[in-house]
């Protein structure tokens, strides 16, 4: 603690106050310690305690997701270990890959020193897959702001195993060391073996969706799930609201780089995603109000922007709602008209307030404050 408290110290003297990294603490360490780091893992697939030419390995992917877990109910909420490990030479572009995939799906994504490990130094698909698991780390940082507020203030643990989520579930007890609650919506289950593109995926009672499909499924049940790489399996828990970025952007940070989109140039925009089943709410990440009311009348979304934005775009699923039962038809706006678009693409392209309804699927778009109403 005084070897980091030195640090913090030094670090609290900068203009930005800086970001401290560590390899180990103790109780009582996060107050001076940013990030643990757990050291140098091995670059693949091994798991801890496996042996490799008559010799015990410190453990890859599978040793690194047990470590997440378990600091961040130790009071560790922000742990990062390097992308593909450290030790062994190249990793394989499937090791990279899938460990991309779980640093994506948790608090910090790092891609650790050494060359032999860039993206870039592979092939263009290892490059396109890369990019679209950072952009989905990114998308998610008004949640994980918000889940590290949550740890923050409460101790709640932003990232724990399902047999203590659902500590009546016996059957998570089975996957406990590789699949994992990011926060209380989202579902993660890595790939941790090679050569595979699929795993045994275990979900908990309740209703879940598809990240990638939108697919519904009630468990509890355990089943094999499609895991191409770049898609590791991830579900989305019914009640969810989830604030987001909106695609696009490459930085929290301000930029001169006119190919760089930052989130200060986009301001004005927020996104969220919505799995409706009965009442909750989520803020953006400058601050701003989502709040979902789901009851006998149908479905009500309030958004009260922060001072910076004004236009919220939210892509609704209104399948396992928990209110009026019957069939929504009609959606309209409290104090302001709203036009009905053809398309997705058309709502996001609209330069006011408009909605797209298909079924049990809503896009709309809020120019200001305003609650839409859909009954």
């Amino acid at each position: 603690l005084g070897y980091h408290g030195a640090y913090r110290d030094a670090l609290s003297a900068t203009a930005d106050g800086g970001v401290l990294i560590v390899r180990a603490s103790t109780y009582g360490g996060a107050a001076v310690a940013d990030v643990i780091w757990p050291g140098d893992l091995d670059n693949g697939f091994e798991h801890r305690g496996d042996s490799e030419n008559g010799k015990l390995v410190v453990g890859g992917l599978p040793a690194s997701l047990v470590a997440a877990q378990s600091l961040a109910t130790s009071g560790f909420p922000l742990y990062g270990a390097d992308i593909a490990g450290y030790r062994g030479s190249v990793p394989s572009k499937e090791s990279l890959l899938r460990w991309a995939e779980a640093s994506a799906l948790s608090m910090v994504m790092q891609l650790g020193p050494g060359e032999k490990k860039y993206p870039w130094n592979y092939d263009s698909e290892t490059v396109a897959i890369y990019t679209q698991l950072a952009q989905l780390h990114q998308k998610l940082i008004p949640y994980l702001a918000a889940l590290l507020s949550g740890a923050q203030q409460k101790g709640t643990p932003p990232i724990e195993s399902l047999p203590l989520v659902f500590p009546a579930d016996a059957d998570a007890k089975a996957v406990a060391d590789d699949e994992y609650m990011l926060g209380p919506f989202l579902l993660c289950a890595p790939v941790v073996y090679a050569g595979v593109t699929s795993r045994v995926v275990h979900l908990p009672p309740g209703t879940w969706f598809s990240w990638w499909n939108g697919a519904r499924l009630d468990g509890p049940t355990s089943a094999t799930m499609p895991a191409p790489i770049g898609q590791p399996p991830l579900f989305v828990r019914s009640g969810a609201i989830l604030a987001t970025l909106p695609d696009g952007i490459d930085t929290l940070f301000a930029s001169n780089d006119p190919s760089t989109m930052s989130a200060s140039s986009m301001a004005q925009f927020a996104e969220a995603s919505a799995w409706v089943s009965g009442s909750a709410s989520a803020r953006t990440l400058d601050g701003g109000l989502i709040a979902v009311v789901d009851d006998a009348s149908g479905v009500t979304i309030n958004w009260t922007p922060s001072a910076s934005g004004r236009f919220l775009t939210m892509t609704i699923d209104l399948s396992a709602r928990t209110g009026k039962t019957a069939p929504l038809t009609a959606v309209s706006l409290s104090s302001d008209a709203i036009t009905s678009a053809a398309s997705e693409a058309a709502v996001r392209s609209a330069t006011g307030s408009a909605y797209f309804l298909a079924g049990n699927k809503l896009i709309v778009r809020v120019d200001g404050a305003n609650a839409v109403l859909v009954r």
